[in-house]
């Protein structure tokens, strides 16, 4: 074979191989459990916080309001995700390791505490967030957390999975 040739059948076998590469990899990443491209950190915090602004109706200053204390929320709230997750991880390490049962005992209260003190700092950023509200805001913004729990209920999510 000439030289030229050569050179074209290896190009184009890379470029098949490159077409075929960068085909499987989208669609590995689009039929992945969720599907569709994931979203940046925070990009969902923002949907909704846009979504309640508007539902609401609410004025320039208690949307700056809110946004503040939707910041100091999340801020205030990762530490808690944080201690949560070091603490399942401790806890599903133990299985390995054989942990005694005191040991155990131990790590799940300390879960179930952080969880507990996680829920109550969602209750106490609910309740501010209230408040900046009027009394025709209060009604809608009731109606908008309920609907919001009922979404993200992990029960709720559960049972959708098994009747799929």
């Amino acid at each position: 074979m000439e030289y030229k040739t050569k050179y074209r059948w290896a190009l184009t076998g890379f470029l098949v191989m490159l077409v075929l590469n960068i085909a499987v990899i989208t669609g590995i990443w689009i039929l992945r459990p969720g599907g569709g491209p994931p979203f940046r950190e925070g990009q969902s915090q923002f949907r909704v916080q846009r979504f309640i602004e508007r539902e609401l109706n609410l004025n320039e200053d208690q949307k700056h309001r809110f946004r503040e204390l939707r910041r100091d929320h999340i801020r205030d709230t990762r530490t808690y995700f944080k201690d949560i997750r070091m603490a399942r991880g401790e806890l599903f390490q133990a299985l390995s390791d054989d942990a005694s049962d005191a040991s155990v005992d131990s790590l799940t209260t300390v879960i179930g505490r952080k969880q507990q003190e996680l829920e109550q700092a969602f209750y106490d950023h609910f309740s501010q967030l209230r408040s900046i509200c009027d009394e025709e805001q209060k009604a809608k913004f009731d109606r908008i957390i309920l609907r919001m729990m009922q979404r993200v209920d992990p029960s709720r999510q559960m049972e959708r999975r098994n009747a799929n």
